[in-house]
């Protein structure tokens, strides 16, 4: 299956299946696999993850025996398929998202008219207001995605800023948890510089500038049309699909993106709610 894939994005494959605990082997064939994460004991949910034609069932370890009928399976799941078994025994899908890697090399993007680029320093206040500004004006479904917030700033981040030297639009990096050869992307844009061009060229400059031989992922929940159209526009594809079940009771808080918005797994795991906004 690794052969249809790039070099970034066999990595990464290879990467994530250790993170589970699994062999390599189940990229090369179908069917379905449990893999128990014991940081996520007591959340209840399950993030099912296909990759190539296997489907990794990884979560709650308490869960497990509400999925037995599935594990070991020598026939993998449609997403459509997982969600309907479920529904039936009263499991609730809250979100799903995708993994993107760049095999195909950065597509250039110019900057859009009035914008100025600039990278963040992390210590200049200026720099702080001018994204405490940006923070304000955002909502929190914005910055959630994103994963933006003051107490979370990025060492690795640009920005684009308008004619009246505000941020319209933000980008930053960090490294994912598991390979730190992967920079786990994020981005938001102003409201009013959205569709024109600022989102994809904000995540160009900060790709080109400041991750050297290090491989971007970019994150985007299913829903966001936004943050597929950007990720396409700069050469990304799809690698990895996976969906945040609820399966069992819920005794700790809400399982959370890295960044906040409730869903699945976040910097250790990978993916994330888009950690783009716009």
């Amino acid at each position: 299956m690794t052969d249809s894939y790039g070099p970034a994005a066999t990595r990464y494959l290879e990467s994530l299946v250790e993170a589970m605990g699994l062999d390599s082997d189940v990229l090369t064939r179908s069917g379905v696999s449990w893999a128990p994460r014991e940081e996520r004991r007591d959340t209840g949910v399950l993030t099912p993850y296909w990759v190539g034609e296997h489907v990794v069932l990884w979560g709650d370890p308490l869960v497990e025996a509400a999925m037995a009928e599935l594990i070991g399976s020598d026939r993998s799941l449609t997403e459509a398929e997982l969600t309907a078994w479920g529904a039936e025994r009263g499991f609730e899908v809250i979100g799903g998202a995708m993994m993107k890697t760049l095999d195909r090399g950065l597509r250039p993007v110019e900057l859009p008219a009035g914008a100025t680029l600039a990278r963040f320093d992390i210590d200049d206040p200026d720099h702080h207001q001018l994204l405490a500004d940006l923070i304000e004006i955002s909502s929190e479904e914005d910055l959630d995605q994103a994963e933006v917030g003051l107490d979370q700033i990025d060492a690795n981040a640009v920005m684009l800023l308008d004619g009246d030297g505000r941020i319209g639009a933000y980008a930053s990096w960090r490294p994912w948890g598991y390979e730190n050869r992967f920079c786990d992307i994020g981005v938001i844009t102003r409201d009013d510089c959205r569709g024109k061009g600022w989102g994809a060229a904000v995540v160009s400059e900060l790709v080109s500038s400041t991750m050297g031989d290090r491989q971007p992922l970019y994150r985007c929940d299913i829903d966001n049309i936004g943050s597929h159209k950007v990720s396409e526009r700069l050469g990304f594809d799809v690698t990895v699909r996976l969906l945040a079940v609820q399966v069992g009771e819920q005794s700790v808080a809400p399982y959370r993106w890295r960044g906040g918005g409730t869903m699945a797994d976040g910097a250790d795991s990978g993916p994330g709610t888009g950690r783009f906004a716009g």
